[in-house]
Order: C-alpha cells, then structure tokens, then sequence
C-alpha cells in the first residue's frame, strides 16, 4: 500500500500544471488577440467612424451651391397696356466662402486624425480586455489540474486510512481526518471546475466561438523583463489616448481660425438680366452685383473667446492625461519587477523546499518513520506552494498586460482603418 501510494503521488504532483493540457497545439496570447480582433464589432464602428471622417474630409472643400432666382409679374403688361404676365428677370449669384474652406479642411483632418486615433485606443482596450480573459483562463486550467491532483491524492490517502484502520493499523480518528480531507478538496475540484467554465466562456464570447472550442492555453510560465522605463516613457506620446486629444486641440484652432475669418465680410457676387419697358417698348438689359454682410453688431468675439478657453481646457486634459498615463507606466513597470523577484524568491524558498519536503517525507513514510497524516501535510504544503506559484505567475503577467495597455504597446497589428 504504501508503494502504490508513494508511486501515485509522484505521477500526480509531476502532472500538476500538464494535467489539464493536451498533446496538440496550444493557443497563443498574440494568436487569441488577432482572433478576437477579427471578428470584434468595434472594428466595424472603427471602420464606420474612419469612413465617416473621410467624408467630412471631401465635403469640407466644397463651395455653397449657387442661387438662380427667376421673377415674373404684370409690370411690362400694365405699362404698355397689353396685361398679363412674363418674365423680368432671372439672375444668378455665388457666395465666396472667403476664409473658410481652409479652416474647415484642417478641422476635417483633424477629425479624421480624431477617428484613427480613437480607433488605435479602441484596439489597444480590446487586446487589453482579450488579455485579461486569456490570463484568466490560463490560471484557472492551473488551479483545476492542482485541484483535481490534490483531490486524487487525498482520495488515495483516505482509501488507504481506511484499509488500515480495517487492519488495526490506524485510528479511527486519523481515518476519519483523511476521509474528511478528501471531501473538502472534491469541493475544491467542483469550484475550480466552475471558475474555469467561468473562464473559458468569458474568452469564447470575446472569440465569438463555443466555450468548447476554445482549446487548450499555453502554460503559465515566468514572464520576460519588460522594457526599460526610460524608453516606455520616451514613446508616450505615442499613445493613442494622447493622440486623440492632440486632434481635439488641432479641430479647436481650425474652428478658431474660421471664427477669426468670420469677422469680415460674408461676400457673394451675382449677374442678373432684367426686362422693362422703356420708350413704350420692351427693353432687356444686363447687370453684376456685389453684397457684403457689414459686421456692425456680431464680431464673433463670444465665439473666439469661449474656442479659446476651449483650447485651453483641451490643453490641460492632455496634460492630465499625460500624467496619468505616466503615473500608470511607472506604477506597472515598478510593481512587474516586484512580482518579478516575488516569483523567483517564492520558486527558491518555498515551492523547491516544499517539494523536497514532499520527498524527504515520502522516503520517511516508506521507512515508516512519519504516518499518513504526515505525508498529507508535506502534500498539502507542495500543492499550495504550487497554488501561489501560479498566483504570481497570472499576477505577473496581468501586470505585463497593463503595463502594455498604459504604454500604449500593440501585440497585434493595427487595424488597417487606422493607417493614414
């Protein structure tokens, strides 16, 4: 009995993270984002908004349309005496949007800047969100294959308790502790099982696949170094957040420049023909005009001065945002290192003693030298030192992730919409 169990808790504590994984090819973080982006509506908005932009783009150099304008009356009829009704006139004139086409063009730009940048930060959420769903999933599948190793271990512990105790060689007590442990961690296994389906379906709606079909993650191992902090704060202002307010500030100054324009004269030019009755006969003649809108009463100066404060406002936001993006960068970078060396220092001091510990109690409980409760304890201890192994590694790597999103670094390629 006591080889049997020696043997089993060898297979099984070797099997603890491989146990919930398969012999074929695993998924990838980098392969789940490109998928999920795939198939993401906020690409079809992205796309929408971008060709949106475009249009406002074309439409901001188009001169306003001209005026025709036709009038008939009696006039001609009354003076000559033959009544009725004919036309006198017909003429046609042309505003001349003087000033405003260029601001118009530079705000349709920078809209259309606005929109990629936008659509940049929608990705960058979204590998974000994917990230977090893909880390999950990768430490639940290690917690259940724990889980469920701990329970087979306790459920071969409990049968032996029971045989001896059925043999006079262990008391009722000790059995009963055994078989009780082996109840708790079946509990175990069946609220492991369910922050795993939890998991897994989480990452199949970001998919848009079955749960079933999610397949096997890759396994949880020790993160890279991120890169340095002296170039992750070199690139910041990269980052699409920042980008879209620098497109807000470059839309204010176009509006501001057309309200300065707007101070002078509206302009439009016409050409006209007219018919009359001169010398008691119908005489037609030509004519071009000219009319100016004579800015007496509205300077738009209310409109510069709230665009102006606008711009300021929009100035501060970018700051603020600076700031917090910088903070976050810093905040993540610092608290990686730190996961970092927590992961390394809990490998050395605790999860390699546990399972020397493991050994050293199995060769005493093979001698006979410690009992059953014993090599549950030194058990019990490996599986937790596993436990927080894979604790800081998923911690490790939803830190990498947030430091990538704070960053404003991509794992997959941009959306095409978003290229200028």
């Amino acid at each position: 009995m006591r080889i049997s169990c020696y043997a089993f808790g060898a297979l099984t504590l070797g099997a603890l993270v491989l146990a919930a994984t398969g012999a074929h090819s695993e998924r990838t973080l980098e392969q789940t984002i490109e998928e999920a982006l795939q198939v993401a509506p906020e690409r079809d908005a992205v796309g929408a908004g971008i060709a949106a932009g475009r249009a406002e783009l074309r439409q901001a150099g188009a001169w306003p349309d001209p005026v025709l304008e036709l009038r008939a009356d009696d006039r001609i009829g009354r003076e000559l005496g033959a009544g009725g009704r004919e036309f006198t006139e017909v003429s046609f004139s042309q505003a001349l949007p003087i000033g405003q086409v260029g601001p118009r063009r530079a705000r349709a730009r920078a809209g259309l800047a606005a929109e990629r940048a936008a659509g940049a930060s929608q990705q960058l959420e979204l590998e974000h969100t994917v990230a977090e769903a893909f880390h999950a999933l990768q430490h639940a599948t290690a917690v259940l294959a724990i889980t469920r190793a701990a329970a087979a271990d306790a459920q071969a512990f409990a049968a032996i308790a029971s045989r001896r105790q059925a043999a006079g060689e262990v008391s009722r007590r000790e059995a009963l502790r055994l078989s009780i442990f082996s109840a708790q961690t079946a509990q175990q296994v069946e609220a492991a099982e369910g922050e795993y389906s939890e998991a897994q379906h989480r990452l199949a709606l970001l998919l848009a696949i079955p749960a079933e079909a999610v397949g096997d993650t890759q396994s949880l191992h020790r993160p890279p170094a991120a890169e340095s902090l002296a170039r992750l704060l070199a690139d910041i202002d990269q980052h699409p957040d920042l980008r879209v307010h620098t497109a807000a500030q470059s839309m204010i100054e176009a509006d501001l420049a057309a309200a300065f324009n707007a101070r002078w004269s509206e302009v439009a030019i016409s050409a006209y023909r007219m018919r009359d009755a001169i010398n008691g006969r119908r005489e037609s003649y030509t004519g071009i005009g000219v009319s100016l809108t004579v800015p007496l009463w509205d300077r738009r100066s209310g409109r510069i001065q709230a665009l102006t404060a606008s711009g300021v406002r929009a100035r501060a936001h970018q700051r603020g945002e600076r700031r917090t993006l910088e903070s976050a960068v810093r905040v993540r970078h610092l608290h990686l290192s730190h996961l970092l060396a927590q992961l390394d220092e809990q490998a050395a001091e605790v999860l390699e003693p546990a399972r020397e510990l493991l050994a050293l109690t199995r060769q005493g409980y093979q001698a006979g030298e410690v009992d059953l409760l014993a090599l549950l304890e030194a058990t019990t201890t490996a599986r937790e030192a596993e436990r927080l192994q894979q604790q800081l590694l998923a911690d490790a790597w939803l830190e990498m992730a947030a430091l990538r999103h704070a960053a404003g670094r991509f794992l997959a390629p941009p959306f095409p919409e978003t290229q200028p």
